[in-house]
């Protein structure tokens, strides 16, 4: 079950949010950045010889980390069965969702630390266009409040609403600029 304020993306994606099943739906090709553990079936010897990361400090990221690891190393093939069904249910609000996508920011920041190839999606023009705006309003952290409590209260009349995903774009771009890896003191290397 997805909350209706969710977005279509997913790891490397240029908009956060939790999964992409839209495009697995529409027959994209599933792979490292499908590696979604909370709805995943593998073998224990696959986690017993690849280990998830505990560098990453929350649920988020440290699945995509392991199946890009484990695609890197000895490869990787990812399969969706659209006629599986999974329950892992969290029912979420939209602020508590803002909360999390600080946290999803973070996880991404030590990700591309530890995979700098990772780092740098392509854009289209208005994609770079529109993150730039959106960077500097997320360093305007009371800006940032007012769109997410004018998103959230335009929640009761539309949901999903405009501001929403904006609202969610600024939390994660506050996360991945709060958080840097290389100022702890282990290094972000991979673990392979």
């Amino acid at each position: 079950m997805r909350p209706r304020w969710d977005g279509q993306s997913g790891a490397g994606r240029a908009r956060p949010s939790q999964f992409d099943y839209k495009s697995l739906l529409s027959g994209k090709k599933a792979d490292w950045r499908h590696f979604y553990t909370s709805n995943l079936s593998v073998k224990t010897e696959l986690l017993r010889r690849f280990p998830f990361d505990e560098r990453f400090p929350y649920a988020a990221m440290e699945d995509c980390e392991l199946g890009y690891r484990i695609e890197k190393t000895i490869g990787l093939e990812v399969r969706f069965v659209p006629d599986a069904v999974a329950f892992h249910l969290h029912p979420t609000t939209f602020l508590q969702a803002c909360k999390r996508m600080v946290r999803v920011g973070q996880s991404t920041r030590i990700l591309h630390e530890v995979w700098p190839e990772l780092a740098r999606p392509s854009l289209t023009p208005y994609k770079r266009a529109t993150t730039a705006i959106l960077k500097q309003i997320a360093r305007n952290r009371p800006l940032t409040d007012g769109i997410v409590k004018l998103a959230d209260e335009f929640t009761k009349i539309a949901c999903p609403n405009p501001l929403m995903r904006a609202a969610l774009r600024c939390n994660y771009l506050i996360g991945y600029a709060q958080h840097s890896y290389r100022q702890n003191e282990r290094a972000a290397e991979p673990i392979i």
